[in-house]
């Protein structure tokens, strides 16, 4: 049974066997599925205050998300981008940078 890499999110810290088949369950559910960039970033705009988000987060995550080429986001992809700070404040209405590296 090969079962990957299993850590828990914040380095080597124990894990139960509980937290382990969870872990695994999720990413057998996720895996085949693919969500809208749109959707999702109006569902955490929704849950910002459960979420403990400020709107310049909200404002980051959207500039983030304007810069992945497609609208469907999935695992099949790879989901990094790399703008500049510069075009990120740019999209993000003129954060400044000390802003964005939060």
């Amino acid at each position: 049974m090969d079962t990957g890499y299993i850590t828990t999110p914040f380095g080597r810290r124990p894990m139960t066997l509980a937290s382990v088949k969870r872990q695994m369950k999720t990413e057998r559910d996720v895996s085949d599925t693919s969500v809208d960039k749109w959707r999702v970033f109006r569902d955490v705009g929704d849950a910002r205050t459960r979420l403990g988000l400020q709107d310049r987060a909200l404002a980051v995550l959207n500039a983030l998300l304007s810069f992945f080429p497609v609208a469907e986001l999935s695992n099949e992809r790879n989901l990094v981008v790399f703008p500049s700070n510069a075009q990120l404040s740019a999209r993000a209405n003129g954060i400044a940078g000390t802003t964005l590296r939060k």
